[in-house]
């Protein structure tokens, strides 16, 4: 079941754990040319199995351990303990969304116009953190934020591959491209980003 979460290595299927709900049109109204992904015409390919699947492989591993839990040490215990390990897997999340939205040089704009370039705005406004290999490999390269957010379908190989092509495409048209070699790295941009915005916040109050 593992290894049908990180199938299709070699095309740009669908990795439908990462998915937004909701599309704007349906895959039978794609052209041949389209492939469901960008601010025009996209598709989430969630289906009842994806449901399914999520929903097998969360439980296979919690529901038997907050069981045996229970049954040896009681119910309170077996709350505390997997309410610790839920809280470390929200910080972990937290940790990772906000080393990839907040860093410092990132760039939001207050107003957006239908003339703005969305792939231009995705770049400037989001951050890739280069993790160590296992930590790309377990999840998904997700901190490769931008490319994710440009190419949602993308499997994590492909990520991977299409990074450098992002960035130097981004340097020959003269957008900002942001990315971080390390994990500690965007750790303290963020910090610098808080601290920044904490001494001087971005928008006056009049």
């Amino acid at each position: 079941m593992l290894a049908g979460l990180r199938r299709n290595n070699d095309s740009p299927a669908p990795a439908p754990q990462f998915f937004a709900s909701g599309s704007n049109v349906g895959m039978k109204d794609l052209s041949s040319n389209e492939d469901g992904v960008g601010p025009d015409n996209f598709v989430v390919f969630d289906t009842f199995a994806d449901t399914v699947t999520s929903l097998l492989l969360s439980n296979l591993v919690w529901l038997p351990l907050f069981l045996w839990t229970w049954m040896e040490h009681g119910l309170l215990r077996a709350f505390l303990l997997n309410s610790i390990s839920f809280g470390f897997q929200a910080a972990l999340i937290t940790q990772s969304l906000l080393t990839q939205h907040l860093c410092e040089d990132i760039k939001l704009d207050t107003h957006y116009t239908s003339s703005d370039d969305w792939y231009a705005k995705q770049v400037e406004a989001s951050t890739s953190v280069r993790k160590a290999p296992f930590l790309m490999w377990a999840t998904f390269a997700i901190s490769y934020q931008t490319e994710h957010h440009m190419f949602p379908a993308l499997n994590p190989q492909l990520l991977l591959e299409i990074q450098p092509i992002v960035q130097e495409t981004a340097k020959e048209f003269g957008i900002h491209y942001n990315f971080l070699s390390s994990s500690l790295q965007a750790t303290r941009s963020v910090y610098k980003q808080f601290m920044k915005l904490g001494m001087k916040p971005d928008v006056k109050v009049e």
